[in-house]
Order: C-alpha cells, then structure tokens, then sequence
C-alpha cells in the first residue's frame, strides 16, 4: 500500500522523537497505555489484522508525540484538528456540524473538575473531548494527562469500552450481565483506542480527547461515562467521575448510503461493498492472487530494501524473517498488491486512504485459495457523494476505474 503523507511531515515526526528520545529515557505513561490496551485488544480479538504498517508507525508517533502535553492556547482549534489524528473524513462532518457541541456544567472531584465538551460519534467511531480544571497545587509543568480507568455504556447496557476487569465486573453484576472481560460481543463493543492531551499554558485548564473505534458502534441515546482515577504524569489523583450524555439525533438517527458497481464484467476483481458513512467511507475488495505472488512480494520487497541502502546479508536477514513469520500468518506483513487508490466524485474531487482510522484499513489473504480480501477507509463522507462515484486503483498491474452507482 502507498501511504500517503507528506515527506516535511514525517521528517517532523522524525526529528521530534530523535529530539525526545536525545534527552528524555522515559516512555511517556500514555504511549504506555496505548501500549497495554492495544495488546490486551489483540489478545482477546480474532478480527483481521491491520497490514498497513507505514500508517501503523505513522499513527504510533502521533500517539507517543500527542498523548503527553501539547500547550494550545486554542483548544477548540486544537480538538477539531487532532480528533482522529487529523483526519480529513471526521473534520470535514465536523465541519457540517457533525458534532455534539455539550452545555453540561462542571463535575467536581478531589478538587478536579471535569465535563465533556464535544463528541463525535458514527459506526466506526467515537470521539470524547474532555475539558478538565485543574487544582493549582498540582505539579502540572509537564503534564500528560490520562484516565486510568473508563467505562463507556449506553441506554441499552451496550459496553462501548472498558479498560478495567473490576469495573467491568461491577458493571455486569449491577446490570445483571454474563459477560467476560474480554470476551466480545454484539452488545460488548471491541473498541480501540488513542488519545491526546492538552494543557493551558497558565496550567490551570486540561483536555483529554480520547478516539475509540470499532467495527460497529450502536444507535446510542445515551452515553454513561464512569472514570475512577486520573493520571498526571505517573502521579494517581483519587478522582471519580459519572457523566450521563444525551446524544443528539443526527447521531443515532445516522444512516450509510450504499453503492454498487454500474458493471460487473471483472472476473478477477469483485466489489462486495461501498457505503458511506458522516465520518467515512469504506470500500470491500475480493480479488484473485497469481500463484507466485509471494515470490513477487518479496522481490520487491528485496529491491525497496536495496534503495534504502541495506547491505546484501541485511536483506537476505529481513527476507528470511518475513518468510519465517508468514509461515504463521494467514496474510503477508504489507502486500503492495493495490496501489493509487481513490474514490472520485461527479464534481471530481478525488478522496484518498484515510489512514487516521485504521479499523478500516485491512487485508487479509487466503493461501489456499490464492485470494485477497482488502477494505479500504477513504476520506469521502456523506457531505461530498455524489449520486455517482468512481473507485481507481491498481491491482497485478492493470488499473481498475469502476463506476458506482447509489442503490
């Protein structure tokens, strides 16, 4: 897969974790979290893996870069931006109102208030902006702000997220739940996770905004929000906060817009899905492998390796490692199989890959019967479809550019 950003983009993540890194030899405590939860995530998850690593690393600095303090003197502007890692889908609804803009006061605890501010919720996503005021005691000149423990509920004992077994328990035992910590469900939501934090520069003002995803969000009315605990740095204040959210209509009322090619006279390529969503699109591909893909993979793999300017032994290392773990996945660790991929409107605008949201970016392969399957996030939303679309990418070389049509 090409990801696509730009090269002063990423030598700006480059630089600035060289520069942490240079002269700071502790890991920020919420790249630790995000660390703990994505792999008590993998461990209880049998969903596919995402394989699109350069987005995967690219995601990971901003998370290390973003979940320690950030001094914005605008806030607003702040959260509009890094809801989602700036992604251009979520700002773009956000930019058609597509947003809970709360009115909720201040919850005070252990001297700390708390409320939400702004939500953002669809299928696949929810954004929580949380505004904070801080006690003036606290040492708070290098603040990264978290909570230590969460639970997201709504009116219909859906569990939208939990991080911690005893309250996830507690939970069940009170709403007369069978579930298990772990154990996902239709009504026990797999929720990913990243978030950022701010700070004022007076220090006296915080915001937390946490971006859960999933692969299906329920039409919630109403959000619950239990917090026990919040970290500043490694220090735990004994806070406890419960937040009762009414989610505006738009939200639960959302619906996605279906399309299906014009023609389907492609024997080796099939669209099985294309919907549109306030947040995204996502697009689901089901194509035939040559028998040598593998050999073509790693030779091209081999050739990126020999511009990069690894020495022969370096390359024949790193070949025989992805064999060897291959051997015991289902899918290669980043096929270059589909490339120049965009959705194009009637008004020709072109939406690429939103990489910002990984839970739809996947590929999986089936070696045994020689096929791929890839979903694919694009930055088009339900505020700039057009009645018809036209899907581009380039797959085994031939390049595809299908016409959609709105069921």
């Amino acid at each position: 897969m090409k990801f696509r950003a730009n090269s002063s983009e990423n030598d700006n993540i480059d630089n600035l974790c060289y520069s942490y890194f240079n002269s700071n030899r502790d890991i920020p405590i919420g790249f630790k979290n995000n660390i703990q939860l994505t792999c008590q995530s993998l461990k209880n998850s049998y969903k596919p893996k995402t394989k699109f690593r350069q987005a995967i690393i690219y995601g990971m600095c901003i998370i290390l870069l973003t979940s320690g303090v950030v001094y914005a003197k605008d806030i607003k502007n702040f959260v509009t931006k890094f809801f989602f890692g700036d992604s251009k889908s979520i700002q773009n609804a956000i930019d058609n109102d597509y947003i809970l803009n709360s009115n909720m006061n201040y919850i005070e605890s252990d001297n700390i208030k708390l409320k939400v501010s702004e939500v953002v919720m669809d299928d696949y996503i929810l954004g929580i902006n949380f505004s904070l005021q801080l006690d003036e005691s606290l040492n708070k000149t290098s603040a990264d702000i978290s909570f230590k423990n969460i639970l997201i509920s709504d009116e219909n004992k859906n569990i939208l997220y939990c991080n911690e077994q005893s309250m996830f328990d507690e939970y069940c035992s009170n709403n007369h739940l069978d579930d298990t910590f772990g154990n996902f469900n239709s009504h026990y939501i797999n929720s990913g996770l990243n978030y950022y934090s701010t700070i004022s520069e007076n220090y006296s003002e915080a915001n937390c905004i946490y971006n859960f995803y999933s692969n299906g969000y329920p039409k919630s009315q109403k959000l619950y929000i239990n917090i026990r605990n919040l970290m500043i740095n490694d220090e735990e204040l004994n806070c406890h906060w419960k937040i009762e959210l009414n989610i505006p209509e738009k939200f639960y009322n959302r619906e996605v817009s279906l399309y299906t090619p014009k023609e389907s006279n492609h024997t080796d390529v099939i669209i099985n899905n294309v919907s549109v969503y306030n947040t995204t699109s996502t697009v689901q591909i089901e194509a035939k492998l040559n028998s040598d893909y593998e050999d073509s993979y790693y030779k091209k793999l081999a050739n990126n390796l020999r511009e990069e300017g690894k020495s022969s032994q370096e390359i024949t290392d790193i070949i025989n490692a992805e064999r060897k773990k291959n051997n015991y996945d289902e899918s290669l660790s980043s096929p270059d199989l589909f490339e120049d991929v965009y959705i194009k409107n009637s008004n020709d605008e072109i939406f690429y890959q939103d990489f910002s949201l990984i839970e739809g970016n996947t590929m999986v392969i089936n070696k045994e019967n020689l096929s791929v399957k890839a979903t694919f996030s694009f930055e088009l939303t339900k505020y700039n479809m057009t009645d018809e679309l036209y899907l581009h990418f380039i797959y085994n070389g031939q390049e595809f550019f299908i016409e959609l049509v709105k069921k």
